[in-house]
């Protein structure tokens, strides 16, 4: 039973003739029934789920029906306990800081060696070596690292062979992994030892644990809570992390500065609050010898000590089809003022119109507007104004790399990319939109999540795309998108046999219409999605964006010619958060992320096939942030670089012909740990 699993998904592939050889098409299923011959060591679904029940064989046995003929495959499961060595639990660490010294231990289960075998035996020994009381099963453990990242060394305490790790250097996405290895005598039925060639017969064991290292940190202790008023002070105070005794830093070593001295600056270690607006504090260490900056931010909100009104959560532009709710407080210093008359004006009516009670804003068409939240309080008039974009762009979206479970057998990459990668062939699950990688367990948020944006895009006769950015290592088998639950159904949209995919080397972007193939299922859709990989040879597939929608075009409907901004896999968490589009997944902590390229990453336009004819003048996109002090852009390149926690909207226009055409996400690091 691997890894303690007590269950496991099988499926199938019924594969058909086709004038580029054999293709894989369980459409033509029309029934399927699986067995087992020993139900005490294993029982099978209907669906193919096959539960382990106690140690033994069973053979499973499915048999199919397709094209009227009768097809049977079967196989031998054995179940049984192996021998292993494992690296203890309490011992290991996720992350680690550079220069951290720390022991791996761990034990052995089932090993089948001699517990009095040592390798001090005379035939074992080369010439002149002496008997070690300390080279015993336990004392023959080698430790190792795959990369440089890390020394390791084998130690001995107490007859125990610990691994010594000593972080030496910062890892990239992949982390480093270290491995416990043993090696042991093969013993005969008698318990003798076995030879071949007069060779002593060994085996060796191994298990390895992976784990990342990032640099030391310095944090802002009790900050004021994102707002100061005019006038206030805050005492600066920060602590070091992951600095060895001999290097800690105190006040005298670090940076704190403003980003903005009209707003806020900071005067022996006093930051004074000037004049209203949002300033980025920021905290270096400057390390010259290591080429290495240390540092934090935060961004203050700095308000006026009397009444004043505010329009909140301002994203700077929408999308034409969106039907925003825009909301404003007013606020007395830092207290806030209710149950007060807010209304709300717009300065140009050919673009937006706006509820002057309600601020609910219907968008006319592209271009530039300013709404006005005005209100009286004790005969003060307070307003406050917001000048945002207007743009057409493709309609509904869902990224569904934002909302995926994490096969065991995949790694993320550096750029928030997502590699599978596996030898031998059959039926993976790369990505599961839900939970569970075996489909087990309630459907969750995410799952939900892709349920609903399905049904609601298949409802009243809507379309359904899939957009996916991928690529292959080999030609090594196509993609499939499945409706989880419905396992070997036709709700299968295998890339090869329903959307025309063949294999092309290099990074690839293709466009699924799934509208005709999953019509059938619109009520269907209660279990997530999940993203799987019809594997015919060795290799890997690559996800670097996948995303569901329901148009695309920015035009007139019809014509394919939406833009999007593509690796948006960047902006989003796993299956922690469940809360689709916005959340950051490419760092585990604010300090992590800056630490990763100088908190720099480079967004990129994808576009379907007609863009081009459309912006046949070949206009430049203009990049935009909504919030400077979190996320700042190159509005030419679209380069983003991280400032502090929060959340910011990033959009991409073009204005062709007086129209403005874009797309936005938004990323959100409100929750991105210190």
């Amino acid at each position: 039973i691997v890894n303690n699993k007590t269950t496991r998904q099988l499926g199938y592939n019924y594969f058909t003739e086709s004038e580029e050889g054999p293709i894989v098409d369980n459409s033509k299923v029309t029934s399927a029934i699986w067995s087992s011959s020993n139900p005490s060591v294993a029982e099978i679904s209907s669906t193919g789920m096959i539960e382990f029940k106690e140690l033994g064989e069973t053979t499973i046995t499915l048999t199919v029906i397709a094209e009227g003929k009768t097809y049977t495959e079967s196989q031998l499961i054995v179940l049984k306990n192996e021998p292993k060595i494992s690296i203890q639990n309490n011992t290991k660490k996720d992350r680690v800081y550079v220069g951290d010294v720390f022991y791996l231990d761990y034990n052995l289960t089932l090993l089948d060696f001699d517990p009095d075998w040592e390798w001090n035996d005379p035939e074992f020994l080369e010439d002149g070596e002496t008997p070690n009381p300390n080279r015993r099963p336990n004392g023959n453990i080698i430790w190792s690292s795959n990369n440089n990242s890390v020394t390791v060394e084998t130690v001995i305490e107490n007859g125990r062979a610990l691994g010594k790790v000593t972080a030496m250097g910062i890892t990239d996405g992949n982390g480093v992994t270290v491995t416990a290895k043993i090696t042991v005598p093969v013993l005969d039925e008698n318990g003798e030892y076995t030879y071949e060639n007069e060779e002593l017969v060994t085996k060796t064991y191994s298990d390895g644990w992976k784990f990342s290292i990032i640099a030391p940190e310095i944090l802002f202790m009790n900050k004021p809570e994102q707002t100061l008023t005019v006038g206030n002070r805050w005492t600066v105070e920060f602590a070091p992390f992951g600095f060895q005794v001999d290097n800690i830093p105190n006040m005298e070593d670090v940076r704190v500065t403003s980003s903005d001295s009209n707003i806020a600056v900071i005067e022996d270690g006093v930051l004074i609050a000037l004049a209203q607006g949002t300033v980025t504090i920021s905290l270096e260490l400057i390390n010259e010898e290591e080429a290495i900056t240390y540092r934090d931010s935060f961004v203050l909100n700095v308000i006026p000590s009397g009444l004043f009104m505010q329009i909140m959560d301002k994203q700077g532009a929408y999308n034409l089809n969106e039907t925003p709710t825009l909301n404003a407080v007013i606020m007395d210093g830092l207290d806030p003022v209710i149950d007060q008359t807010i209304t709300w004006t717009v300065d140009n009516t050919d673009i937006a119109e706006i509820d002057a009670e309600t601020g609910v804003l219907t968008l006319k068409a592209t271009g530039s507007v300013t709404v006005t939240a005005s209100a009286t309080v004790n005969e003060n008039s307070i307003s406050d104004s917001y000048t945002f974009t207007v743009f057409k762009g493709i309609e509904d979206k869902l990224y569904l790399t934002g909302l995926t479970y994490s096969n065991s057998g995949s790694g993320s990459n550096g750029d928030g990319s997502y590699t599978f990668s596996k030898t031998g062939t059959g039926t993976r699950t790369v990505q599961s939109i839900g939970t569970g990688s075996d489909y087990s367990g309630p459907i969750g948020a995410a799952g939900k999540i892709a349920d609903d944006f399905c049904k609601a895009a298949l409802a009243d006769g809507g379309k359904l795309y899939l957009t996916v950015v991928f690529e292959h290592s080999s030609d090594n088998g196509s993609l499939i998108l499945r409706i989880r639950g419905l396992t070997g159904n036709p709700a299968d949209f295998n890339f090869a046999s329903h959307g025309g995919y063949i294999f092309a080397e290099g990074k690839r972007t293709m466009t699924f219409d799934l509208t005709e193939h999953w019509a059938d299922y619109a009520t269907a859709f209660n279990s997530g999605l999940a993203i799987m990989w019809a594997q015919t040879a060795d290799g890997s597939i690559t996800i670097y964006d996948a995303f569901l929608h329901t148009s695309m075009s920015m035009s007139d409907g019809i014509e394919s010619d939406g833009v999007y901004i593509q690796n948006a896999q960047l902006f989003r968490n796993g299956n922690a958060k469940n809360e689709g589009n916005g959340k950051y997944g490419g760092a585990d902590t604010f300090a992590r992320l800056l630490s990763e390229n100088e908190g720099k990453r480079q967004l990129i336009v994808g576009s379907f096939e007609n863009f081009e004819v459309l912006n046949a003048s070949e206009v430049a996109p203009i990049w935009l942030s909504s919030n400077e002090d979190v996320i700042s852009i190159d509005s030419a390149t679209g380069e983003i670089t991280f400032l502090s926690n929060g959340k910011a909207y990033i959009t991409v226009t073009y204005k062709i012909n007086d129209v403005i055409y874009g797309d936005k996400v938004l990323i959100d690091m409100t929750d991105l740990g210190q």
